[in-house]
């Protein structure tokens, strides 16, 4: 399974979280991309092998325009790590329909603990429909 995450530079304790992540998924199947063009170019490629994505918007702005790209997102598994507990924020990221929600200060092992179990599981993916 491909790991995507799309982390734009910014604080100190969201940064934290990125080191952690790319120090335990540091490999080919790793892609990291710092903007949202790049986010959004490399959903638009056709894939075929199962994506889980780890986003990590900077602000309501950002969260606004993934929710925007959610149909690009569809088949993958997701995981939010949200900048703070702004009114609204956490409503809305559930829009995008994730596996995980959290926020940029919490404890970065969660989150690995959460990316090892789907990449192990491949339960990231979502259920596709069974027609008889």
């Amino acid at each position: 399974m491909k790991l995507v995450i799309y982390a734009p530079p910014f604080e100190k304790t969201a940064r934290n979280v990125l080191n952690c992540l790319r120090s335990r998924y540091d490999g080919p199947d790793t892609v990291y991309l710092p903007a949202l063009e790049d986010l959004e170019t490399y959903l638009r490629r056709p894939s075929h092998l199962g994506r889980l994505l780890v986003l990590m918007p900077k602000d309501r702005h950002e969260l606004n325009t993934l929710t925007a790209l959610a149909y690009l997102m569809r088949d993958a598994g997701l995981i939010l790590v949200l900048p703070e507990d702004e009114h609204g924020m956490n409503a809305q990221s559930h829009l995008l329909r994730p596996r995980f929600v959290t926020y940029n200060d919490c404890d970065p092992s969660h989150i690995i603990a959460v990316v090892d179990n789907l990449m192990e599981t491949d339960s990231a993916l979502p259920m596709k429909a069974v027609h008889y």
